[in-house]
């Protein structure tokens, strides 16, 4: 049997949790499609001024998004990120980050929730 999913237009091409091997562990993401090839890599950071704020930054094949102050209880993008364009189709990613577990004396864990998508049917990238 196969299944399929969609989120209104946009084809849902990946979904899934994860958990990062500490709560200082990036998250990586390799996508390819034939020749085409990216990185996906988010990190998490904190600093004074306390500012949850998402950075993009893209070099050399991979897609950089440094998250900042990013909340205990659950932070991540209110609306899909448009990461890249390939043959004519735009692909977009929406993700929400936790850090579970507060039992004295354990370590918390980085749980990540994820989705792909892909285009809306009929959307071209100019």
């Amino acid at each position: 049997m196969k299944i399929s999913k969609a989120s209104g237009d946009y084809e849902v091409i990946d979904s899934g949790v994860l958990f990062a091997y500490s709560p200082e562990t990036s998250i990586k993401f390799h996508l390819s499609e034939g020749i085409f090839q990216t990185d996906i890599l988010i990190e998490f950071e904190k600093d004074e001024t306390g500012k949850q704020v998402i950075n993009r930054k893209i070099a050399n094949n991979v897609i950089y998004l440094k998250c900042m102050n990013f909340n205990d209880g659950g932070t991540g993008t209110s609306i899909p990120l448009e990461i890249f364009r390939h043959q004519g189709r735009k692909y977009y990613f929406s993700f929400w980050a936790y850090l579970d577990g507060d039992y004295v004396g354990k370590q918390k864990t980085r749980k990540i929730e994820y989705t792909f998508y892909c285009g809306k049917v009929g959307e071209r990238s100019e």
